[in-house]
C-alpha cells in the first residue's frame, strides 16, 4: 500500500513505485487493464478486493505493465505506466463499485477509487482497507461461498481452518464491544462518571469503532485539540470544559445547581460516549424531538473527530436510556409508558463516514418510540425528517 493518505497520492508516488522497483506484495498489486464485463472477470475482481479486505488492506493499480521473465511470465515488478486508453473512467468506476456492492457478503465498506494522471497515461488507483467485518465471501453466481486472503505472492483461497480462525476473531470483537457497552452502562448506573450527574433519566450515545478492539490499539487523543467545530461537544450543550483523564479526554458541562449535566468522553481506542440527562414533566413525559435533532447533528461532529484520530470505519452506533421506567414519549397518540428501567436500542452498523445521519438513525428512533407503545417515530414522514 502506498504510504500516504489516499487523497494525497499523486503521479510522483506512482513513479516512485517504478523507480524503486516495488514488487507486488501483500498490500499492492499491478494490473495492466481494467476487468472486462464478463462473469469471469467480475469474479476475479471480487477475489482481488476481498483478498485485500480479508488481509491487511492494499492498493490495486490499473494501467501498469509488469516486467516479464524469459518465459513471458509476470514477475510482479512494475515496468511502466501504459494507462487506460479508450476507457471512460467515470463509467468504469461506477460499474466496479456496483460489482463490489452486489457481489460480496458482507459488503466491503470504504472502497476508494480515483484516476491518477501520469505523464504516460492515467492509472486507476483502487484502495481497499483492511475490513473489520471480515471474512468477506464472494456471492456472485456460481462462485458462492468462496473466501480469499493474501500473502506475499498474491491471493489464495481460505481453507476450513483459516475460516474458523477468521470467524472466531470476528465473534471475539463483537463480544468485546458488547462487554464495553455493558461495562460503561454499569459505571454510569453506579455514578462512576467523569462528572457528577443528577439521579434522573439519562440518554447514552456510544460510537464504537470495531477496529478499536484490536490488541494494543491506541489513538493519539491530543489530535482532538485541533478540532474547531463547535458541535464537537456534549449532547444538549454547546459550551463545555475539557480535561484529559485516564480514559482519554472528556468535555463536560454541569450546572451549578446540579439539575442537569452532560459529558462527552473520547476513549484512547477511539470509542466515543456522550451522556446527557433527560428532563421530564410532571407526567414523566420525555420530549425527544430536540434530543433526536441534537444526536443527528452531534454524531456528524463525533465522526469528524474519528477522522481526526485516523480511525477507520465501520462503527457501531448504540443508543441506551437509563432510569426511564414509567416514562412516555411526547408526540404520539397512545402515551403508553416504558415498561423497564434500562432500554438498549438496536445497534446500527455505520460502514462509512459520509452516510446521511438523519436517515441512518431513523430505525433507532423508531425503536425508541416503540418502547413507549408507538408504532414508529412520528418525527419522520415517508422517510424524511420533519
Amino acid at each position: 500500500m502506498i504510504d500516504k493518505p489516499f487523497s494525497d497520492i499523486t503521479a510522483d508516488d506512482i513513479q516512485n513505485l517504478l523507480d524503486n522497483h516495488v514488487r507486488e506484495s501483500v498490500t499492492i498489486e499491478y494490473k495492466q487493464a481494467l476487468p472486462d464485463p464478463d462473469d469471469e472477470a467480475k469474479k476475479e475482481f471480487l477475489a482481488d478486493i476481498s483478498s485485500f479486505a480479508n488481509a491487511a488492506g492494499g492498493d490495486i493499480l490499473y494501467g501498469i505493465a509488469e516486467l516479464r521473465d524469459a518465459q513471458g511470465r509476470c514477475t510482479g515488478e512494475p515496468e511502466r505506466v501504459i494507462g487506460l486508453p479508450g476507457v471512460n473512467l467515470n463509467d468504469k468506476r461506477t460499474w466496479l463499485e456496483q460489482v463490489a456492492r452486489t457481489g460480496l457478503d458482507p459488503r466491503i465498506p470504504g472502497i476508494q477509487m480515483k484516476p491518477v494522471d501520469c505523464p504516460d497515461g492515467t492509472v486507476l488507483l483502487v484502495r481497499v482497507m483492511r475490513s473489520w467485518l471480515q471474512p468477506h465471501m464472494i456471492t456472485f453466481k456460481n462462485h458462492n461461498s468462496r473466501f480469499f486472503s493474501r500473502h506475499s505472492t498474491g491471493k489464495f483461497p481460505l481453507n476450513v481452518d483459516d475460516l474458523r480462525s477468521a470467524f472466531t476473531l470476528a465473534e471475539g470483537r463483537v463480544e468485546k464491544i458488547k462487554a464495553f457497552r455493558d461495562g460503561r452502562l454499569g459505571r454510569i448506573i453506579a455514578g462512576e462518571t467523569p462528572v457528577l450527574l443528577p439521579n434522573i433519566p439519562k440518554l447514552i450515545l456510544q460510537l464504537v469503532p470495531i477496529a478499536g478492539f484490536e490488541p494494543l490499539r491506541h489513538t493519539e487523543i491530543s489530535l482532538l485539540d485541533a478540532i474547531q467545530d463547535e458541535r464537537f461537544c456534549p449532547l444538549r450543550n454547546y459550551s463545555q470544559s475539557q480535561r484529559y483523564n485516564i480514559d482519554g479526554i472528556v468535555k463536560y458541562y454541569l450546572s451549578q445547581n446540579l439539575d442537569s449535566g452532560t459529558y462527552l468522553q473520547v476513549f484512547r481506542n477511539g470509542a466515543v460516549e456522550a451522556v446527557c440527562t433527560l428532563e421530564t414533566d410532571s407526567q414523566n413525559t420525555i420530549y425527544t424531538q430536540a434530543h433526536e435533532t441534537d444526536i443527528i447533528q452531534k454524531l456528524d461532529a463525533y465522526l469528524m473527530a474519528e477522522r481526526q484520530l485516523r480511525v477507520e470505519p465501520p462503527f457501531l452506533v448504540m443508543l441506551s436510556l437509563l432510569g426511564v421506567k414509567d416514562c412516555s414519549i411526547a408526540g404520539g397518540g397512545r402515551q403508553n409508558s416504558i415498561d423497564r428501567d434500562i432500554i438498549l436500542l438496536p445497534d446500527a452498523l455505520l460502514s462509512e463516514y459520509d452516510a446521511d445521519m438523519s436517515t441512518f438513525l431513523q430505525p433507532i428512533f423508531d425503536a425508541l418510540w416503540q418502547a413507549s407503545g408507538e408504532s414508529r417515530c412520528f418525527n419522520y414522514e415517508n422517510g424524511q425528517r420533519r
